[in-house]
């Protein structure tokens, strides 16, 4: 799978960041890749996202914002197409979307970052989605998403051997098991990061991609999505049906995925959650079920998987919330399409 996600100048794709984990490298282009597997083309514009185009960070008055935050399942970097794109269309499309909100273009902007958990979905957001004056945000997360540790990958860029020391003291050591070694890690804080990346520092630190302690697993989720939260009110929160969720496996590690997401669900009631699968046409068997999926090589979503999600999502936003049972109606509601709109900066869209 990685050796097809290399970039066409062969460069890393991924630059460090102490916040996110990382971020793509922009203006960059993987594939197309045509084979017998999968195809995958993917390209980042100047800001780093994957995007069809570039645009300025200043939005245009004309346009409506739609920020979408999550991990490969909205990022799509195992496609040629994203449903963040499919989401785009649908909405441009529809005469009633754009009379709902007076006529302007919508654009949506992905933020996704493939591999990230909802530990960091705060932090994306605190980041990454404000100078862009978004209208709308939508996390898009998958239930495995709860389980997994912060993530850290890329080239160290431009950070200075003083600023990784920083993200190393304050960011991972206080999390560090002290009782087992790691010289690689500690020959990094004593002054030696020429010798080792960050980011296997990290790898060798969390070994295992995700928590072992289902508390902590669900405190630091529910602690990044409060966050989210309070960044920007009224954030609406898809659940994206994975392959597993179309089979009973929940033996093994999918049942600490499940028992983690239910966890957090319980303790964030209050949240925009929709659940997806409840709002994605029915598959009529296990083949319609493969073919929205790279089975048997990947549990990815299919192109025709993404295009039937972002189908659903614009149906979603179309309908309003009266559609779905949101758990709660005041800031959820008035974000999701109903004037007066919200902006990242908090103010209102007029």
């Amino acid at each position: 799978m990685l050796l097809r996600q290399i970039p066409e100048d062969k460069k890393g794709r991924s630059i460090f960041d102490a916040y996110t984990g990382y971020r793509y490298r922009p203006n960059m282009e993987v594939g197309p890749i045509e084979d017998s597997e999968f195809p995958i083309h993917f390209k980042t514009n100047s800001h780093g996202h994957i995007a069809r185009e570039d645009y300025p960070v200043q939005r245009p008055e004309e346009e409506f914002r739609i920020g979408i935050v999550g991990d490969s399942f909205t990022a799509n970097v195992t496609n040629s197409l994203r449903w963040g794109d499919v989401l785009e269309d649908e909405l441009n499309a529809r005469r009633d979307w754009r009379e709902r909100i007076d006529g302007r273009r919508t654009r949506v902007i992905n933020f996704g970052l493939d591999g990230i958990g909802s530990v960091q979905f705060d932090d994306v957001v605190e980041r990454m989605v404000p100078p862009f004056d978004i209208n709308l945000l939508i996390v898009n997360m998958i239930k495995p998403d709860v389980a997994r540790r912060p993530y850290y990958r890329g080239h160290q860029g431009d950070y200075t051997e003083d600023s990784i020391r920083e993200v190393v003291e304050e960011r991972i050591l206080q999390q560090m098991p002290w009782f087992d070694a790691y010289p690689n890690t500690l020959a990094l804080v004593l002054g030696y990061p020429q010798r080792i990346g960050l980011d296997q520092a990290v790898s060798l630190l969390f070994g295992d991609r995700f928590f072992d302690d289902p508390v902590e697993a669900v405190e630091a989720s529910v602690a990044s999505l409060r966050r989210v939260e309070t960044i920007f009110p009224g954030t609406l929160y898809l659940i994206h049906p994975t392959y597993q969720n179309y089979t009973d496996n929940v033996a093994g590690q999918q049942a600490f995925f499940l028992e983690t997401f239910d966890q957090m669900r319980s303790r964030t009631p209050d949240l925009c959650w929709v659940d997806m699968r409840d709002l994605v046409q029915a598959p009529r068997d296990q083949a319609e079920v493969d073919s929205w999926f790279n089975v048997p090589w990947d549990l990815h979503n299919s192109d025709l998987g993404l295009t039937i999600y972002g189908q659903a999502v614009a149906a979603l936003l179309i309908r309003g919330p009266a559609s779905v049972n949101l758990g709660r109606d005041d800031q959820c509601r008035a974000s999701w399409g109903i004037e007066p709109m919200h902006s990242a900066t908090g103010s209102s869209v007029q």
